[in-house]
């Protein structure tokens, strides 16, 4: 099932992201706990799916090392002062890529997520280049809280508006899910889903295509 589906579903941006994190984490208990808990979202029903469903999502294109990792201390700032905490497995990922035998759309410079609870109970942000080196997408998904996330989100798109102006929204499909990055055009500063891959995702008539 491909990107529409949404958001944790096997071969998805989060379905990737939470593999990722769970083969990377440690050995024993505690990556048996992330992929417990990585197979029990990729089966989640209705309801659960429209938990994970993204709210918004965001490319944003670091010119260097310095703004990379000025990224990272704008999703730790703004982490902190939600209640929420980061993980930086950027560089694990990077490790475990050069072990493995890995096809090219799971590789990854840039791997961060905002998390919370001490056990990582809810993600509320993903950031990522996976499958499109050098282009970051940072995605929240709806979750359960409203208000606390919600301020979190607004605060930090704001920042990483000032910072990156010219950062690009990427579109949502109705489903919760996003397009393939090679599926999308830059037309003026919107991205749009490419005319021969519109059949994949939706009727063409949508507005976001």
């Amino acid at each position: 099932m491909g990107q529409g589906a949404g958001r944790l579903q096997p071969g998805s941006r989060g379905w990737y992201a939470f593999w990722s994190m769970a083969v990377i984490q440690g050995a024993g208990m505690n990556r048996m706990r992330c992929i417990a808990f990585l197979l029990l979202m990729t089966a989640c029903g209705p309801v659960d799916q429209e938990r994970v469903r993204t709210l918004a999502a965001l490319e944003v294109v670091p010119r260097d090392d310095a703004d990379r990792r000025l990224l990272v201390e704008i999703l730790r700032r703004h982490a902190l002062a939600a209640g929420f905490h980061v993980d930086d497995v950027s560089k694990k990922w990077q490790e475990f890529e050069r072990t493995s035998s890995l096809p090219a759309s799971f590789r990854s410079s840039f791997n961060v997520g905002v998390w919370q609870g001490t056990e990582d109970e809810e993600n509320q942000m993903l950031a990522d280049d996976r499958g499109h080196i050098g282009r970051i997408w940072i995605t929240f998904p709806k979750g359960t809280g409203v208000g606390r996330a919600t301020r979190f989100r607004e605060a930090l798109i704001a920042d990483i508006d000032r910072h990156w102006p010219a950062r690009h929204a990427i579109p949502i499909l109705p489903t919760g899910g996003l397009p393939l990055a090679k599926d999308l055009i830059l037309v003026g500063e919107t991205y749009r889903i490419r005319p021969e891959a519109r059949q994949r995702y939706l009727p063409a008539d949508r507005p976001l295509l």
